[in-house]
């Protein structure tokens, strides 16, 4: 089973060449490109112009895939030198960042209301509306045909499951459940504590954060809630992430994300870890924050390979 996975996984996304080879099949494919240039009616000139044209765009990401590697490479060292973070430069857009963007307190009466609001999705509010845009018509729509007002009201009732299910299919309940013989004590702390929330660009974004008690430091995001022992932390860590993304062997640019990484142990002294992620920034915050337990910082790579 797990061969078939690995194949199913290679054939699905596979890796991306290695650039040599790359270059060679690229570049080998420019006479077929002017080729068929000509076949569909365009003229010598300005078919030998438009295949120089995708001959230079192709050179020119092959120089940005380099510069980014030199760049990836440079930022590897830096950041696990912790020399990255202690960059006056980078210290002063930090700082500047603290004054416009601190921590914040807890907004609801309760923890339980507060990590539901943090996990409140527009998408199941959207639904809802889609639904009464259903229902209405099936309850005021006087057409005679029976079938026509049962329809809309399947439809209506499709799209409000749909939504209340986006709205309240969150991990909160199952964390109520985990913790509950320390419940209150992980409340108390948590309602005092300090609030960071990190949510990408875009209405259905997840979002994800840290509140940081004096007793416990609860984390979370789309995959669930730990609350963490602040006595029982054995080491925090921030974690940058590159991901380099290729369409057909073409290298289209690269995104970073940034995680911290907090490892404790549990109630039954197993060793755990729990990541969330934010942005750069924030996780200095944490770091700092939770100064007490600093661990290494990490620089990984990952490719993504979209075959088009």
């Amino acid at each position: 089973m797990n061969r078939f996975r690995e194949i199913l996984s290679a054939i699905s996304s596979p890796s991306v060449p290695a650039k040599k080879t790359r270059i060679i099949s690229l570049f080998l494919g420019l006479p077929v490109a002017f080729v068929l240039f000509l076949y569909h009616g365009m003229s010598v000139i300005p078919a030998a112009l438009l295949s120089l044209l995708i001959a230079a765009v192709i050179a020119l990401t092959f120089v940005l895939e380099e510069r980014a590697k030199k760049r990836a490479d440079t930022l590897k060292e830096e950041i696990e030198s912790d020399e990255y973070y202690h960059d006056p430069i980078w210290r002063e857009k930090y700082l500047e960042y603290i004054r416009k963007h601190d921590f914040s307190s807890v907004k609801e009466h309760s923890m339980k209301a507060d990590l539901y609001r943090n996990y409140f999705r527009i998408s199941g509010v959207i639904m809802t509306v889609i639904a009464c845009a259903f229902f209405i018509p099936a309850l005021i729509w006087k057409s005679g045909e029976v079938s026509a007002n049962v329809f809309l009201a399947i439809g209506g009732a499709i799209f409000l499951l749909w939504g209340i299910k986006k709205l309240y299919d969150t991990p909160v309940a199952r964390f109520m459940r985990e913790y509950h013989n320390c419940y209150e004590d992980i409340e108390r702390s948590y309602m005092e504590g300090k609030c960071l929330a990190f949510r990408e660009d875009g209405m259905f974004a997840e979002k994800s954060g840290i509140n940081i008690g004096a007793g416990y430091t609860v984390m979370y995001d789309l995959g669930g809630i730990s609350a963490i022992d602040n006595h029982r932390i054995l080491d925090v860590s921030r974690h940058s992430k590159a991901t380099k993304c290729y369409g057909n062997g073409v290298y289209l640019g690269t995104h970073t994300d940034h995680y911290i990484i907090v490892r404790y142990l549990d109630g039954h002294d197993n060793e755990k870890s729990c990541s969330i992620r934010m942005n750069e920034f924030q996780i200095e915050m944490i770091y700092d924050e939770l100064s007490m337990h600093h661990g290494d910082s990490v620089y990984s790579e990952v490719i993504k390979h979209d075959v088009g």
